[in-house]
């Protein structure tokens, strides 16, 4: 039986989720496609990026599948909600239920991979600090 990465999960969870979020917040500000598309793909990838260099690691945002899942959530969230109407407040419940799950999806990525790295306590407080909320 094949095991389970628990950071390739968190990670995946945390970049679902915080794809939705950066989205909602461009629904908010009434961007056009393009806008929910930089939106959604700054939040769920950039922190990892700065993770990842601290952590001497290739960015993992630059492998095919990252870019290409945050794409098909934000395609399918703009088209939801194109053909769908919502009161603000549905989307900002969403919005803070979507940005929560993120937030400690991250944080168990970057804990994960910082006491892979061997980093001490500190180290690992910082990474997991950084990769959560530099989203």
């Amino acid at each position: 039986m094949p095991t389970i990465d628990p950071f390739f999960v968190a990670d995946i969870i945390g970049i679902i989720f915080f794809t939705i979020s950066g989205a909602l917040v461009a629904t908010r500000k009434k961007l056009d496609l393009l806008g929910l598309f930089i939106a959604g793909n700054l939040t769920a990838l950039g922190g990892g990026v700065i993770r990842d260099i601290i952590l001497d690691r290739s960015p993992i945002s630059f492998h095919a599948l990252y870019p290409s899942l945050t794409v098909f959530i934000t395609l399918s969230l703009f088209l939801y909600y194109r053909w769908h109407h919502h009161h603000e407040m549905e989307k900002r419940l969403f919005f803070v239920i979507s940005d929560t799950i993120g937030l400690v999806a991250f944080s168990i990525a970057g804990t994960l991979l910082a006491l892979n790295a061997d980093f001490n306590l500190f180290g690992v407080a910082v990474v997991s600090f950084i990769t959560a909320v530099d989203r």
